[in-house]
């Protein structure tokens, strides 16, 4: 089974490949995360919702389809403000109330953000 489809010198990855690598690592971790294993896998699939709102903002509509056709198309612009999530500044902020608060929930969506 080929996982990543698209050549070693593009950046960007398609959702599909999004969702076999999140999968995998969660096959991978589920004798240590048990049923917990599906917070890092949707908040690595779920990082990408904030391609979504900027697509909403920028171009006015709340279209899902929209939005899927934009960044679905050969080349799609890469703009960091459609990364918002994305930022380290944010992962850190994220780390910082994670460990303060000690909260395991935190922890694992956190580790599911920085795996994708």
């Amino acid at each position: 089974m080929l996982l990543i489809a698209q050549p070693l010198e593009s950046e960007e990855m398609r959702v599909q490949e999004h969702i076999k690598l999140s999968t995998l690592a969660a096959t991978m971790a589920l004798p240590w995360l048990g049923k917990d294993v599906l917070i890092p896998l949707t908040s690595s699939v779920l990082i990408d919702v904030d391609h979504y709102m900027w697509h909403a903002v920028t171009f006015r509509t709340p279209s899902l389809r929209a939005a899927v056709k934009y960044f679905g198309q050969a080349d799609p612009p890469q703009r960091k403000e459609a990364r918002l999530l994305h930022h380290p500044l944010v992962l850190g902020i994220l780390l910082l109330i994670a460990l303060r608060t000690r909260s395991r929930f935190l922890m694992l969506i956190l580790a599911g953000l920085i795996f994708h």
